[in-house]
């Protein structure tokens, strides 16, 4: 009863707020939910994300905007019960080049994914997708604060604070363990040609763990492709899982009607041991008008990028209608190895394993 109160009561102020159009402020939602039928050592059904075994994703935003003040509270039900989402915070441009952000924050300016396919329905154990070029501010753990300066169209220069589980929420978090779990970066547009971005990531504790140089260039300069590729460089090699990483996302509209993907991910860790993590992939509108499309995804992973002695392929071969707020889908996914990253633990092994998905999503 005391839940179903409190979310009567947050859903009364957002309905509240969405009459306070002089204020400007709206709301939107976004959600998807799988609901598969798995096969591994035994046959089972599962509701679940994408990325994990919870629940469906019923995500709601409440933002609000003007010329120089600004906010975000994210909002959540992922295990049935509405919990604090990605971000929740407060940003003012005291004048037109800065922003500066407070509370819980994310920043994807300069990010760079090779998210397709499988990615987007249910993914296969161990799979790369996020961040796999160029990490977003808070790519390994929560930004609190963040100064962002824009002085031209092309250059973008940040510095973040109280990122990568270092919080600054706490009292007896000292200024020096801050600044080195911090993140600081630029990005810089060159017309006609691409993207350069380059970065300073922090260690999760702050205290010189583990960090990171990451720097990426995004080719832009053909028509209708896109490629962008990144290094992540370990400064303390001994105490990181991966010393070295490149990571190679590709995008080529080929037709109206149709999309190529590709990706790798490459690795080295302390052994000289080589992840290795190659995928190819496709989206294709069968009907524009009637909103009906194909997608399709064909992944290998190595031992050391899977956790299987025998390495992992994945297939996966999607049907899909889109509406103007969401879509609907029915997919095949075949796994020769491993678990499925939401579902029964059960559907795993070494054996092959299967799943019939089944999508919801949705966007306002």
């Amino acid at each position: 009863m005391k839940k179903a109160v409190v979310l009567g009561m947050i859903l009364l102020a957002l309905g509240t707020l969405v009459y306070a159009a002089d204020a400007g402020v709206k709301v939107t939602g976004w959600g998807r939910g799988l609901f598969s039928i798995m096969g591994g050592e035994d046959t089972e059904v599962a509701v679940s994300e994408s990325w994990g075994p919870n629940s469906a994703r019923v995500g709601v935003s409440v933002i609000g905007t003007s010329d120089n003040v600004g906010f975000q509270v994210d909002i959540d039900t992922d295990i049935g019960d509405p919990v604090k989402g990605d971000q929740q915070k407060i940003w003012v441009k005291p004048f037109d080049m800065l922003t500066l952000q407070i509370g819980r924050i994310y920043d994807d300016t300069l990010r760079g994914s090779g998210s397709f396919g499988a990615w987007n329905w249910l993914r296969y154990g161990n799979m790369s997708g996020d961040d796999l070029v160029f990490g977003r501010v808070g790519v390994f753990g929560q930004v609190n604060f963040e100064a962002a300066i824009a002085p031209t169209e092309n250059l973008y220069v940040f510095a973040a604070l109280g990122g990568n589980k270092t919080d600054l929420y706490a009292t007896d978090q000292t200024a020096q363990n801050a600044f080195h779990g911090g993140q600081f970066g630029a990005g810089y547009t060159i017309t006609g040609i691409g993207v350069a971005r380059v970065q300073y990531i922090g260690s999760a504790s702050g205290l010189h763990e583990t960090e990171w140089i990451n720097a990426a260039f995004k080719l832009t300069a053909v028509p209708n492709l896109t490629v962008d590729a990144g290094l992540y460089y370990a400064m303390k090699p001994d105490s990181s899982l991966v010393d070295e990483a490149i990571g190679l996302a590709v995008d080529y509209t080929a037709m109206d009607a149709l999309v190529l993907h590709a990706m790798a991910n490459l690795g080295l860790d302390a052994d000289i041991d080589m992840r290795m993590e190659f995928g190819v992939g496709a989206d294709y509108t069968v009907d524009k008008e009637a909103g009906i499309g194909i997608n399709a995804d064909l992944r290998y992973m190595n031992d050391i990028a899977s956790n299987n002695p025998d390495g992992q392929i994945g297939f996966l071969l999607g049907v899909f209608k889109s509406f103007a707020n969401g879509e609907v889908g029915v997919g095949v996914e075949v796994q020769t190895t491993g678990a499925f990253k939401s579902g029964p633990a059960s559907a795993a092994g070494d054996a092959l394993v299967w799943a019939i998905p089944v999508k919801l999503g949705m966007s306002f």
